[in-house]
């Protein structure tokens, strides 16, 4: 095997650039060495990313609270909704019992005058 080989996986002009070196060849274990220009392009390229998974965690955060913040306000609303469907629906069960009562009872006097005419 050879102690070094050319990596030719990215475009030909950045594959001279990078080599990579087994074990036991100039370094204590495998890798990458770079040349300074492109050993700073690497580096750059991992704060970069550094700061861009920053950036994504922030951002995911921020959901995750506004998911959580609008999971309690929809929890209000529904409980609100339920208290007053719930009000409306007693005011309108008072209601139908007061129609039914006064149904009743008029129903009992006008079939008590029909009774005691004949």
């Amino acid at each position: 095997m050879m102690s070094s080989v050319l990596l030719t996986a990215c475009s030909p002009a950045l594959a001279a650039e990078r080599q990579y070196i087994t074990k036991g060849t100039p370094a204590p274990y495998d890798g990458y060495l770079f040349d300074t220009e492109y050993g700073q392009a690497v580096a750059s390229g991992w704060a970069k990313a550094e700061a861009d998974a920053g950036s994504w965690k922030k951002a995911y955060e921020d959901l995750r609270r506004e998911i959580a913040e609008s999971n309690t306000q929809q929890q209000t609303n529904t409980a609100a909704l339920k208290r007053e469907l719930e009000a409306e629906r007693r005011a309108w069960r008072r209601k139908v019992n007061r129609r039914t009562f006064t149904c009743i009872v008029l129903g009992g006097i006008v079939g008590a005058i029909l009774h005691n005419n004949h």
